[in-house]
Protein backbone atom coordinates (compact mmCIF):
# COMPACT_ATOMS: atom_id res chain seq x y z
CA UNK A 1 0.00 0.00 0.00
CA UNK A 2 1.47 3.51 -0.73
CA UNK A 3 -0.15 5.03 2.09
CA UNK A 4 1.43 8.51 1.78
CA UNK A 5 0.22 8.63 -2.00
CA UNK A 6 -3.37 7.80 -1.10
CA UNK A 7 -3.55 10.03 1.83
CA UNK A 8 -2.60 13.27 -1.04
CA UNK A 9 -5.46 11.62 -3.33
CA UNK A 10 -7.95 12.39 -0.46
CA UNK A 11 -6.74 15.53 0.75
CA UNK A 12 -7.18 16.64 -2.63
CA UNK A 13 -10.82 15.32 -2.71
CA UNK A 14 -9.99 13.56 -5.87
CA UNK A 15 -11.36 9.76 -6.18
CA UNK A 16 -9.14 6.96 -7.87
CA UNK A 17 -10.91 7.43 -10.84
CA UNK A 18 -10.60 10.92 -11.04
CA UNK A 19 -6.89 9.93 -10.58
CA UNK A 20 -6.98 7.75 -13.31
CA UNK A 21 -8.26 10.34 -15.68
CA UNK A 22 -5.57 12.97 -14.84
CA UNK A 23 -2.83 11.05 -15.28
CA UNK A 24 -3.95 8.71 -18.28
CA UNK A 25 -4.62 5.38 -17.03
CA UNK A 26 -7.58 3.21 -15.97
CA UNK A 27 -9.12 3.04 -12.63
CA UNK A 28 -7.91 -0.34 -11.92
CA UNK A 29 -4.30 0.05 -13.23
CA UNK A 30 -4.20 3.24 -10.79
CA UNK A 31 -5.58 1.62 -8.18
CA UNK A 32 -3.27 -1.58 -8.31
CA UNK A 33 -0.44 1.55 -8.23
CA UNK A 34 -1.87 2.63 -5.26
CA UNK A 35 -2.52 -0.56 -3.45
CA UNK A 36 1.29 -1.60 -4.28
CA UNK A 37 0.27 -4.34 -6.30
CA UNK A 38 1.72 -2.50 -9.77
CA UNK A 39 5.01 -0.83 -9.80
CA UNK A 40 3.75 2.27 -12.10
CA UNK A 41 5.91 3.34 -15.35
CA UNK A 42 8.00 6.63 -15.44
CA UNK A 43 5.47 8.17 -17.52
CA UNK A 44 2.84 7.59 -14.87
CA UNK A 45 4.98 8.94 -12.32
CA UNK A 46 6.03 11.82 -13.89
CA UNK A 47 1.69 12.59 -13.98
CA UNK A 48 1.12 12.09 -10.52
CA UNK A 49 4.25 14.83 -9.85
CA UNK A 50 2.75 17.26 -12.26
CA UNK A 51 -0.84 16.41 -10.85
CA UNK A 52 0.02 17.44 -7.48
CA UNK A 53 3.36 19.97 -8.21
CA UNK A 54 5.68 18.00 -6.20
CA UNK A 55 9.29 18.26 -5.90
CA UNK A 56 11.51 15.40 -7.43
CA UNK A 57 13.21 14.95 -3.54
CA UNK A 58 9.57 14.55 -2.12
CA UNK A 59 8.53 11.79 -5.04
CA UNK A 60 10.47 8.52 -2.85
CA UNK A 61 7.89 9.01 -0.38
CA UNK A 62 4.98 8.49 -2.47
CA UNK A 63 6.46 6.02 -4.41
CA UNK A 64 6.90 3.68 -1.12
CA UNK A 65 5.08 1.02 -0.84
CA UNK A 66 4.43 0.01 2.72
CA UNK A 67 4.11 -3.81 2.56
Amino acid sequence: MRTNLKILRVKNHLTQDDMANKIGCSRVSYSNIERGIRQGSTNVWNSIQQVFNIKDEDMWELMKNEK
